[in-house]
C-alpha cells in the first residue's frame, strides 16, 4: 500500500510584520536613549550626575552608542530576515553600552541599570521564552559584574549586591510576564484568524447553496439592508444588483411583510 502524502507545510515567512514593527520601535527607543546620552556628554561630565566617574569613557561610549543606534535603525528598515539574530545583537549591545555608561557614572547608584527593563520588555514581545530568559540572565550578570568591580576596588558604598540582585529578579520577572502576555495575545490573534477564515468559508458555502435554490432567497440585516440574495430574487424584482440596498426601496411589499413578522402579527 502506498504511504499517504504528508500534509503541506506553510511556507516560513522571513520576518512577520508585527516582528518588524517591534524591532523598529526598539530601534527608535534606542536612538532616543543614545541621543540623550550624547547630549549629556556634550554638556559636560557631571550633568545629572552622568559621567562624573569616567568622563572620557562616558563621552566615547555615548557617541558609539548613538552610531550603533543609527545603524540598527537603518538595518531594521531594510533587512527583512534574521529576526532572532537582529534582536539578540540589539539586546546584547544595549546591555553592554548601558553597563559601561553606568560604570562611568558611578556604578549601580547612578540608576541607569533600570533602563534595561524597557529593553527586556521589548525583547520579550518578540523572542521565545528561553531566549527571553537568556537576555535577562545576561543583563543580570552584567549588573553583578559591574558591582563586583566596585567591590574589588574596595568601594564600601558600592559593595553590596542586594540592589543589583533585586534588579536582576526584576529583569527575570519582566521578561517572563511580558513574554507570557505576548504569547496569549498571539494565541488569541491566531484563533481569531482561524475562526475568521472558517466563517468566510462557511459564508461562501451558504452563498453557493442559496444560488442553487429554485425559490427566491433574500437575506437582510437588522437595518433592513440586503446582504445576500440569489438570482431568482433579482429576476423577480427586476434589479440585477441588490447588495446593500434597503429592502423597503426595492420591495416595499416584502418590507411590509417583514415588519409584520417582526412585530408578531400578520400582514393585512
Amino acid at each position: 500500500a502506498s504511504r499517504p502524502a504528508d500534509p503541506p507545510r506553510a511556507a516560513a515567512l522571513p520576518l512577520a510584520d508585527s516582528t518588524a514593527t517591534s524591532l523598529k520601535l526598539l530601534a527608535f527607543y534606542r536612538l532616543t536613549v543614545a541621543a540623550f546620552f550624547s547630549v549629556m556628554a556634550l554638556l559636560g561630565p557631571g550633568t545629572f550626575n552622568l559621567g562624573e566617574t569616567a568622563p572620557r569613557v562616558f563621552t566615547t561610549t555615548s557617541h558609539l552608542y548613538l552610531a550603533a543606534a543609527i545603524a540598527f535603525l537603518l538595518v531594521a528598515n531594510r533587512v527583512r530576515d534574521a529576526a532572532v539574530a537582529q534582536l539578540t545583537v540589539h539586546v546584547l549591545i544595549d546591555i553592554l553600552f548601558t553597563t559601561v555608561l553606568m560604570h562611568a557614572s558611578g556604578g549601580f547608584r547612578s540608576g541607569l541599570g533600570v533602563m534595561l527593563l524597557i529593553t527586556l520588555a521589548g525583547a520579550a514581545l518578540i523572542a521565545a521564552r528561553k531566549l527571553t530568559l537568556f537576555y535577562a540572565a545576561m543583563a543580570t550578570l552584567a549588573m553583578l559584574a559591574e558591582q563586583a568591580w566596585w567591590l574589588l576596588r574596595g568601594d564600601a558604598a558600592s559593595g553590596s549586591f542586594t540592589q543589583p540582585g533585586l534588579l536582576g529578579l526584576g529583569f527575570f520577572a519582566t521578561a517572563v510576564i511580558v513574554n507570557r502576555l505576548a504569547e496569549r495575545v498571539m494565541l488569541n490573534e491566531r484563533i481569531a484568524r482561524e475562526r475568521g477564515a472558517e466563517l468566510a468559508g462557511q459564508l461562501r458555502v451558504n452563498e453557493l447553496v442559496i444560488q442553487d435554490v429554485q425559490d427566491g432567497v433574500l437575506v437582510v440585516d437588522a437595518q433592513d439592508r440586503i446582504r445576500l440574495h440569489n438570482r431568482q430574487v433579482s429576476a423577480l424584482i427586476g434589479v440585477p444588483s441588490l447588495d446593500g440596498a434597503p429592502v423597503g426601496e426595492v420591495a416595499p411589499e416584502l418590507a411590509r411583510h417583514l415588519d409584520a413578522w417582526r412585530s408578531g402579527g400578520s400582514p393585512s
